[in-house]
């Protein structure tokens, strides 16, 4: 080990805890850096990921608007139709009434004309 401290100071000649240091230094500073970097790309994605919901929301919005729309159309469509199924019911029950008169009408008629003879 002191053999390995004394290359070091050998080598650049500096004392082998302040080259130590420096490492140390460097790698905080890498940390840091990496740090930073994860804090952005966690932000920019946070970003991403709101402006994503709010598109969402709007499109939920405008479908359960449309759906709205429809629902409302279908439901005066269906009023529609029951009030024309109504009059055509209340149409078919006076035509019947009228061809049950005239059938009573022709009975009591070809009575009357059989009587007469």
């Amino acid at each position: 080990m002191k053999d390995c401290i004394k290359q070091t100071e050998l080598t650049n000649g500096t004392p082998a805890h302040v080259a130590n240091l420096t490492k140390l230094e460097i790698l905080y500073r890498q940390l840091q850096q990496r740090h930073q970097y994860d804090l952005e790309q966690h932000f920019a994605i946070t970003e991403s990921l709101k402006i994503k919901a709010k598109d969402a929301q709007n499109d939920l919005q405008k479908i359960e608007h449309q759906c709205e729309e429809m629902r409302s159309k279908f439901h005066e469509e269906q009023i529609k139709s029951a009030t024309k199924v109504q009059l055509l019911l209340f149409f078919l029950n006076k035509f019947f009434f009228f061809c049950k008169r005239l059938l009573n009408l022709k009975v009591n008629y070809v009575m009357l004309i059989q009587q007469q003879f």
